[in-house]
């Protein structure tokens, strides 16, 4: 169990019964959402900084990171953490994408972050894990990458062809391109992940 390994069951089971206790509390759950949108802004941010090798056409990147927060943050936050990445693709939209109009960059947000969302959501049913990550392990991170940089790209390069912020023909090429940057970003960030915390329980566990 990735989770329990990296913070000990004990630790899981209280982080699972604070989510539990105030996941009632509007609150916090609004700064579940804050914690989401800053995640993703600060990967787009860092993302932004990398060769122009890495970067296939204009907002898609070869190496998103992403990808990665917010399919962390939906994992954790559930319904909150998509509230919050969904803010921050449509702020960032407005930069990335400045001839669309407010409902074209509201249709991108809510489709990019709700396909995400429902991608996860089926792939942590597919492998019966736990809403607190407490049973996820290793072998399966290369199987919620690809999952969610699946459902997640070819659907949001159909729907940005459908309200003409791409062309049809390149519709396959874009697709596969973000399924890719998709794909190795949130592989990269969820091991930069694992690796963080399993040092920091280690630092407190020598304390």
């Amino acid at each position: 169990m990735l989770l329990g390994f990296l913070v000990g069951e004990e630790r899981v089971v209280k982080t699972s019964s604070i989510f539990v206790r105030r996941s009632s509390d509007l609150a916090f759950n609004i700064g579940l959402s804050a914690l989401s949108f800053l995640a993703y802004v600060l990967a787009f941010k860092l993302t932004s900084y990398l060769p122009d090798t890495f970067k296939y056409a204009g907002w898609i990147y070869l190496i998103f990171l992403p990808a990665g927060t917010k399919l962390i943050c939906i994992m954790l936050f559930g319904i909150w953490g998509t509230i919050g990445d969904a803010l921050a693709l449509y702020w960032l939209a407005t930069e990335f994408l400045p001839n669309g109009t407010t409902g074209l960059w509201v249709i991108y947000a809510l489709t990019s972050s709700l396909m995400t969302f429902f991608a996860i959501r089926f792939a942590m049913k597919a492998f019966s894990i736990n809403h607190n990550l407490s049973n996820l392990q290793l072998w399966q991170l290369p199987f919620l990458s690809l999952i969610g940089a699946g459902i997640h790209g070819f659907i949001t390069i159909l729907v940005m062809v459908k309200i003409h912020l791409l062309h049809p023909t390149d519709y396959w090429t874009s697709s596969f391109a973000i399924v890719t940057g998709d794909f190795v970003g949130i592989f990269l960030v969820l091991m930069i992940f694992s690796l963080v915390t399993k040092r920091f329980v280690t630092h407190l566990s020598l304390d």
